[in-house]
C-alpha cells in the first residue's frame, strides 16, 4: 500500500464512520477529500495528487485498496458507492462482544447487511473447517469479513476475520444459555438429557447443573476428557430437534439454534482432538514398551520402524518430529540428579544407539557375558595357534600387552558394551541406585577412585588362567623348554624349505556358469536375501548370529543340569523350524521383514508348549534371530 493509498484509507474510514454507515457516496466523498487536501496539503506529502485531480487520484487509489480488500467499489442505481470493509467488520465484531455479554443480543447474519453487500465476493467457509483452524491457531483469510453457511434454511452467519476465536464462543455459549432461562424448557431438556443416559442420571444432572451455573467453566468443560462431549452433543441434538419443528423462528430463536451448532462443532472438535492426545499418547506407551525389549538398545531407525500391537506402524501416530522431540527429552539430564532417562551410546564407527536407564544394567550383563564367552574362546585359540608355530606374543607373557590386546579386541568384538564403558553418565547412573545388583555392578567396573578398572578384571580373564588352557590343549614339546626350542628350529627349517620354490596356485579366470534356476528356487533365494537383511538388523555391530544366539539362550534356558539345557534348547529350535516350515507357503520374500519375523515367533512363544519358559522376553527375542538364521540358510 503507497503513502496516498495509506492516507486515503485513514480518511475513508474516518468520513464513514462519521455518517455513521459502511457505506459512502464517492463524489460526496471526493468533494470532501478535494477540500482536505487542498487545505492539509503543505503539511501531508501524500494529499498531493488528491488536491489536483481528486477524481481520478482517488478511483485509482480505491481500485488499489479494493485490490488488498480494504474497500470495495459498487454500482448502484443513484451511483457509485464505496464499501469502507474495515467499518463493517468493526461493526459486526461489537455485535458479538454484545452478545457475548447480553443474553438477549443477536448474532449477525447475513440479512443484517446491506443490500450492496450482495454483490461483494465475500467467501463461504464450513463451520467445522473454520473451528479447526481457529482452534488450532491457523486460520487464515484475506478477506475482512466470511459467511458460515448451515443447512436448514438458516441465514448464514457472518463473522469478522479479526474476531477472537473465545469472542465468537462466548456469544454461542451465552445465546444457548439463554434457552434454558425459563423453568419450563430447563426442565424440559433436563429430561430428556437422563433419560438418554440411563444409569447415568447423576453425572448428566451435574453437567447441565454446571453448565447453567458456572458459565466461564463451559470451556473447561468442553476440553475436558471423559463422556462430556457425548453429553455436549446429545444436548445440542436435543434443541435443534425441538427448533426444527418450528418453521418461522424469530431472530433471536435464530441465534440460539445457531449457537447449539456452533456448540457441537466446538464439541466435535474437542472430542477429535481427544482422541488424537489419546491415541498420541498410546503410541508413545507402546513406544517405552518397546524400548524396555531386547536387545535394549536401538538405532533411530529402527526405533522409526516400531510397530504397536496391531502392527502398525507407530510413526504416523506420532511425527517424526515429536519423535525426536520425545528422544531428546528422554536423553536430557534431569534437574536432580543429573542421570538421563535414556542413554545415548555412540560407537567409535559413529552409529548411535538409545537405552533406557531402567535397561543399562540387563544390557551392560548381557554384553559383558557375551565378551567374556567370546574374548576367552578367541585368546586361547589364538595362543593355541600361536604354540602351534613356536610363538609367543607380548600379550601372553606382559600383563600390560594382556591389557592392550584385551582392548583392542573389544572394541572390534563389542563396540557396543566398549562404548558403554567409557560412557560418562554410566558412573552417575551407578552411584544412582541403591539396589544390591547396582553396587555389586559399581564395584566390578570402577576402583574406589572412580575410574574403570582394568579390563581383565572387568571381564573376569586371567592371563595366566587362559595361558594355562591354552598349554594344556598343545602337545608339551611345543610349550616346555628345551624341547619346544629343538622344535622350533626343526618348525622353521621345515617351512623355508618347503615353500622355497612354490608359486601359488592360480584360481580359475571363467567359474562354470551359474545354472538357472526354478521358480521355487528363485523364491526361497529372495526369502534367504530378505532374512539375510533382517538378519543384520537384528544382530549388533561387531557381533555374530552364533554369538547372540548363544547370549539369549543363557538368559531363558536355566536349566541346570547341561544335558536337559541341551536338550530344552534342541527342543524350541526343533519347534521352530518346524513352525516355519508349515509357514514357508505363506512367506514371500517382498513381504517378508522384522515385523513378519515378529510376528512368527510371537505367534510361537504364545503356544502352550512354550508357556512355561521364560523370561518371555528374551525367549522372544531368541526365536526372532533363530528364525532368521534359518531362513537366511544359517541352520
Amino acid at each position: 500500500m503507497t503513502e496516498a493509498g495509506a492516507a486515503l484509507s485513514l480518511l475513508l474510514r474516518d468520513f464513514a464512520e462519521k455518517q455513521a454507515g459502511e457505506t459512502v457516496d464517492f463524489l460526496e466523498f471526493c468533494s470532501f477529500l478535494g477540500v482536505y487536501a487542498a487545505r492539509h496539503t503543505t503539511d501531508r506529502d501524500a494529499l498531493a495528487p488528491f488536491a489536483a485531480n481528486t477524481r481520478e487520484a482517488a478511483l485509482g487509489e480505491l481500485r488499489a485498496l479494493e485490490e488488498e480488500h480494504a474497500a470495495a467499489l459498487v454500482d448502484a442505481v443513484d451511483g457509485l458507492k464505496v464499501v469502507v470493509l474495515g467499518v463493517t467488520a468493526d461493526r459486526i465484531k461489537g455485535q458479538y462482544e454484545h452478545a457475548a455479554s447480553n443474553p438477549y443480543g443477536i448474532l449477525p447474519t447475513v440479512n443484517d447487511l446491506p443490500p450492496v453487500f450482495q454483490s461483494l465476493p465475500i467467501p463461504q467457509r464450513p463451520a467445522p473447517e473454520v473451528f479447526f483452524h481457529m482452534l488450532n491457531g491457523t486460520f487464515r483469510e484475506d478477506y475482512p469479513l466470511f459467511f458460515i453457511p448451515w443447512p436448514n434454511g438458516l441465514p448464514a452467519l457472518v463473522c469478522p476475520t479479526s474476531l477472537p476465536v473465545e469472542t465468537l464462543l462466548d456469544a454461542a455459549v451465552t445465546k444457548m444459555r439463554a434457552i434454558f432461562d425459563k423453568d419450563e424448557a430447563r426442565q424440559f431438556f433436563l429430561k430428556k438429557l437422563t433419560m438418554a443416559n440411563t444409569g447415568r442420571e447423576i453425572f448428566a444432572r451435574n453437567f447441565f447443573a454446571m453448565f447453567l451455573q458456572s458459565p466461564r467453566e463451559t470451556f473447561g468443560i468442553l476440553k475436558a476428557t471423559g463422556d462430556s462431549y457425548y453429553l455436549w452433543q446429545q444436548l445440542c441434538f436435543f434443541i435443534r430437534q425441538d427448533y426444527d419443528k418450528v418453521r418461522d423462528l424469530p431472530p433471536d430463536a435464530v441465534s440460539q439454534l445457531q449457537s447449539a451448532r456452533l456448540i457441537e462443532y466446538v464439541s466435535t472438535y474437542y472430542k477429535d482432538r481427544a482422541k488424537e492426545v489419546l491415541k498420541k499418547e498410546n503410541a508413545f506407551a507402546a513406544l517405552g514398551f518397546a524400548l524396555e525389549e531386547p536387545p535394549y538398545f536401538f538405532e533411530y531407525q529402527t526405533i522409526a520402524a516400531f510397530t504397536d500391537s496391531r502392527g502398525e506402524p507407530l510413526l504416523g501416530q506420532y511425527s517424526e518430529e515429536e519423535l525426536r522431540d520425545y528422544l531428546t527429552d528422554q536423553t536430557r539430564e534431569r534437574q536432580d540428579d543429573g542421570v538421563p532417562g535414556m542413554f545415548v551410546i555412540k560407537t567409535e564407527s559413529g552409529a548411535l544407539y538409545y537405552v533406557k536407564k531402567a535397561n543399562v544394567l540387563p544390557l551392560l550383563n548381557r554384553l559383558l557375558g557375551d565378551a567374556r564367552t567370546t574374548l576367552e574362546s578367541a585368546l586361547v585359540t589364538d595362543w593355541e595357534g600361536a604354540f602351534r608355530e613356536y610363538r609367543r606374543p607380548p600379550e601372553m607373557t606382559e600383563q600390560g600387552a594382556f591389557e592392550g590386546g584385551l582392548e583392542r579386541r573389544l572394541r572390534q568384538v563389542s563396540p557396543v558394551l566398549f562404548a558403554l564403558l567409557g560412557s560418562t553418565s554410566l558412573p552417575l547412573m551407578l552411584l544412582e541406585g541403591r539396589g544390591r545388583d547396582t553396587e555389586k555392578r559399581r564395584s566390578a567396573l570402577f576402583s574406589k577412585t572412580g575410574g574403570l578398572l582394568p579390563y581383565s578384571e572387568i571381564l573376569l580373564l586371567s592371563r595366566q588362567a587362559l595361558l594355562t588352557e591354552a598349554k594344556r590343549r598343545s602337545p608339551f614339546w611345543r610349550v616346555t623348554p628345551p624341547f619346544s626350542w629343538g622344535a622350533k628350529l626343526l618348525f622353521v627349517i621345515k617351512k623355508s624349505r618347503f615353500f622355497k620354490g612354490r608359486a601359488p596356485k592360480k584360481a580359475p579366470e571363467d567359474g562354470p556358469a551359474e545354472p538357472r534356476r526354478s521358480p521355487p528356487d528363485r523364491q526361497r533365494e529372495e526369502i534367504r536375501r530378505a532374512a539375510r537383511g533382517v538378519l543384520a538388523r537384528l544382530v549388533p555391530e561387531g557381533s555374530t548370529p552364533e554369538r547372540e544366539l548363544r547370549a539369549y539362550e543363557a538368559l531363558w534356558n536355566r536349566q541346570l543340569n547341561r544335558v536337559d539345557r541341551e536338550n530344552l534348547t534342541a527342543d524350541v529350535d526343533a519347534l521352530a523350524r518346524d513352525f516355519l516350515r508349515r509357514s514357508m507357503r505363506t512367506l514371500k520374500g517382498p513381504t517378508l521383514d522384522s515385523a513378519r519375523i515378529r510376528s512368527l515367533a510371537e505367534t510361537l512363544v504364545n503356544l502352550p508348549a512354550l508357556q512355561a519358559i521364560g523370561p518371555r522376553s528374551q525367549l522372544l527375542m531368541y526365536l526372532q534371530l533363530y528364525m532368521a538364521d534359518v531362513l537366511s540358510g544359517g541352520e
